[in-house]
């Protein structure tokens, strides 16, 4: 069976464009622009990353309707699964598999990238044993049973991760290689100077889900010691799933119980949010590890799904400085004080105090950031995993 070393074939399970979209994004056009023949395969729903793919030689995964009952969005859900589910699942994966050897064999691929556990599920279970090189992107900790995390971790060739974080999570299953997520920043812009007869320019950026904890700052915000300006919370996405829309309506409900020098706006997804960030005086980063939260008389459940959060990297890119809690990859980008603070609950600080502590005391060096994350960098690392490494 031949195999041309230059053809590489890209599994994405996604529908919504999150960090670790835009970073596969990055990995795709890096691999084109150096000369490799890229084929892609990709959800058929309608989405920004069925549009991206477009550009490319790409194909759709079969069983659009029964993909979406396991993994939804892009995340794998095995909590609801039950006998009668169980046998739809392996099949569904089996098939998903079949199909993506088809496709490496069709396109004369020799290399195969996916990320996180839905990609190396739905095109690692064969391709490895098949001769084909796996190139797994794993961009958060892996948190399914430990002898499946074990399992998924030996399906692969190479495993990358984003952050010495999630290197530490799975080091007891495999080695890996940290490669920083990178970004092209070749963007100019100018930021508004501060203006104390305006409203202080707050800024939260991610999906409205309770893990990303935006209750929180919402908590922080109705103690009203030190609110001595009127705020204006900009809130940039929008809610995922089931979940997701009651997060959305409690948080609503809610921001009618904050203090009246506190205004808060639902913006809604944006594709590309720059304009906000960089006519923001804060960012706030609220994500928390795990926890619970009363939505509307049920208990839910919830833990982060962060490693190296792409949003604090886009705001010290653009010289916005952050507040944002101590979860996985934090402390990898926010490297001093002059870029902000970090904390480890907003539930429990002054956040208005601690928002003056910001605009008087942070500076940010965005030249550090840029070059920290390049697109560049992060490329030359990769592209050096596609090609000098063999099986």
């Amino acid at each position: 069976m031949y195999r041309d070393e230059n053809n590489v074939l890209v599994c994405d399970m996604s529908t919504l464009v999150a960090g670790s979209q835009k970073v596969a994004f990055n990995i795709v056009d890096i691999l084109k622009e150096s000369g490799k023949n890229v084929t892609c395969i990709c959800r058929s729903k309608n989405s920004d990353v069925k549009d991206f793919y477009s550009t490319y030689d790409s194909f759709y995964f079969p069983f659009e309707d029964s993909i979406n009952l396991f993994f939804g969005t892009g995340n794998l859900n095995l909590k609801d699964m039950n006998y009668k589910k169980i046998p739809i699942f392996l099949f569904l994966v089996l098939a998903l598999n079949l199909y993506v050897i088809y496709k490496a064999v069709r396109s004369k691929s020799k290399t195969i990238y996916c990320y996180d556990p839905k990609g190396i599920i739905v095109s690692g279970l064969l391709s490895k044993i098949l001769g084909f090189k796996v190139i797994w992107h794993l961009h958060g900790e892996l948190r399914l049973p430990t002898a499946l995390n074990r399992v998924l971790c030996r399906l692969a060739c190479d495993i990358i991760v984003p952050s010495k974080y999630v290197q530490r999570s799975i080091e007891s299953y495999s080695k890996s290689t940290v490669i920083y997520n990178g970004f092209d920043f070749d963007k100019s812009f100018t930021r508004r100077k501060f203006d104390t007869n305006r409203p202080i320019k707050l800024l939260y950026i991610g999906t409205l889900v309770p893990h990303k904890g935006l209750h929180s700052i919402f908590s922080a915000l109705k103690n009203t010691c030190g609110c001595n300006h009127k705020y204006e919370l900009d809130i940039v996405g929008d809610g995922v799933g089931n979940i997701g829309e009651k997060y959305v309506s409690f948080l609503k409900d809610d921001s009618a119980n904050l203090p009246k020098e506190v205004k808060v706006n639902f913006i809604g997804w944006v594709k590309n949010p720059d304009k906000y960030i960089i006519d923001a005086d804060v960012l706030l980063f609220s994500s928390i590890s795990e926890g619970s939260l009363s939505l509307f008389g049920k208990e839910v459940e919830f833990r982060a799904s962060e490693a190296l959060p792409t949003v604090l990297i886009e705001a010290l890119s653009f010289g916005t400085p952050v507040i944002a809690n101590d979860i996985a990859g934090v402390a990898e980008i926010v490297t001093d004080d002059t870029e902000g603070f970090i904390i480890s609950d907003f539930s429990k600080v002054n956040l208005y105090s601690l928002i003056d502590k910001v605009l008087k005391n942070c500076n940010v060096d965005y030249s550090k950031t840029r070059s920290r994350f390049c697109y560049k960098t992060m490329g030359g690392e990769f592209l050096r995993l596609f090609t000098d490494r063999k099986l």
